[in-house]
């Protein structure tokens, strides 16, 4: 929770209605919103957590692009949630706006199966100390999201394609670019082997061949 006398944001505008204005305007916000809304490339089933989400519309592009998804809001800001609440209701998307900030975000979206987290217009607004701060709580929820997504592989079959050896190890990444480590008794470099997952870490997962591995030269 958020006091009033906490407040150690920028408000988003001097006068609120004009906010969305202004974006559009400075920020030549019909650009970067259909990239990052490319970027993030929602589907139906992902939670998607938008991290300083301002008046809502971003929120609001990605219900209309993807129906299906879970979409949760944070800010700092009650004014801006209100104006974001009302966004979202007129377009008729759901969405969990919850007031707090972006170095909280570890402990707000816990247990809370978001797989997908963006953020703009926010990490501008504070001192470096802040943006330091801040910037380690999405990363801690990105080290959770990963990890989370990795350990539902262990003991699973991946194919990857070999690109070297590093520090005893092969490793090459899978179709959906995810690294992996593994041992192999023959060179894979270039070539698409089929394993079985034995680790999950959040940013790599460690694997070892079938019983009766098999490589194909990609190509």
């Amino acid at each position: 929770m958020v006091a009033d006398s906490e407040r150690d944001y920028v408000p988003a505008a001097p006068q609120l209605w004009l906010y969305d204005a202004l974006v559009v305007v400075l920020a030549r916000a019909w650009r970067w919103r259909r990239a990052l809304l490319a970027q993030l490339a929602p589907r139906e089933g992902d939670v998607i957590a938008d991290v300083g989400c301002g008046t809502g519309t971003q929120l609001v592009k990605i219900g209309r692009a993807a129906p299906g998804v879970t979409l949760i809001g944070i800010d700092p800001d009650p004014d801006v949630l209100h104006r974001a609440r009302r966004k979202l209701a007129n377009a008729r998307i759901l969405a969990g706006l919850t007031r707090g900030y972006a170095r909280d975000a570890a402990d707000l979206l816990r247990d809370r199966a978001v797989n997908k987290i963006i953020s703009s217009l926010v990490f501008h607004q504070v001192p470096l100390e802040e943006k330091k701060r801040r910037l380690h709580a999405v990363e801690e929820v990105q080290r959770e999201v990963s990890l989370a997504k990795h350990l539902r592989l262990v003991g699973q079959e991946v194919e990857v394609l070999g690109e070297g050896r590093a520090k005893g190890l092969w490793y090459g990444r899978t179709r959906t670019n995810r690294l992996v480590h593994f041992e192999f008794p023959t060179d894979p470099t270039g070539m698409l082997v089929h394993l079985r997952v034995i680790h999950a870490g959040p940013w790599s997962l460690n694997a070892g061949p079938l019983a009766a591995a098999g490589a194909a030269r990609a190509g």
